[in-house]
């Protein structure tokens, strides 16, 4: 009877040995299964990152659209509360008005929401408010994440060049844009690579 124990127990400790390096090698995985995988997340990354970049951007446009209309309107609530029919537009005499006074003017209506009060996109650029002198007409550009862009309204051009600020922008040159132009054709706002950005007219 012992050595029939003795082989028992002889038995099933070489049965648990082998489970045992059997649940040893599961431990963890090879490399070349730990670089499989790392592989497969890095190309599934590459093929999901621009997208979700891309949706993020889109989101972030949209926020800018709406922006500008809710700019838009604070600009027209500003033209019937004049005097004078006129736009708000800077001046170097008195009264002198700066960018800074047209952007507390349109914050001053309470139209815009929190986020939108310094006039700058989510993007942090300014959102760029193009008139003239006379102040008869307007164009309000969301500049996205450009450095450079173009204005074109009835074949007339105007550079506008975004900051991390507000702008206003008076159109100047030998043939500058005029209330005519922007009635004619209205306005495009494009960069470099013909890219079209969001823009409101009055």
């Amino acid at each position: 009877m012992p050595t029939s124990l003795g082989k028992l127990e002889e038995g099933t400790s070489e049965m648990l040995s082998k489970i045992s390096a059997r649940l040893r090698k599961r431990e963890g995985f090879t490399l070349i299964e730990l670089l499989v995988v790392v592989a497969i997340i890095g190309l599934l990354a590459t093929l999901a990152m621009p997208r979700v970049f891309e949706s993020i951007n889109k989101a972030k446009r949209a926020q800018g659209d709406a922006d500008l209309h809710t700019i838009s309107t604070a600009i027209e609530q500003l033209y019937m509360q004049s005097t004078n029919n006129k736009y708000p537009v800077t001046s170097t005499v008195a009264p002198v008005v700066t960018a800074a006074n047209i952007r507390d003017m349109i914050v001053g209506t309470n139209l815009l929401k929190a986020h939108a009060r310094n006039l700058t996109n989510p993007m942090s650029k300014g959102y760029i408010y193009v008139t003239d002198a006379n102040a008869d007409w307007y164009v309000v550009v969301d500049p996205a994440d450009a450095t450079s862009l173009t204005l074109t309204c009835n074949s007339k051009t105007e550079t506008l060049t975004p900051t991390a600020a507000f702008q206003v922008v008076l159109t100047s040159g030998a043939t500058p844009i005029t209330a005519a132009d922007v009635k004619a054709t209205g306005c495009t706002v494009t960069n470099s690579t013909g890219q079209k950005f969001s823009a409101i007219t009055s």
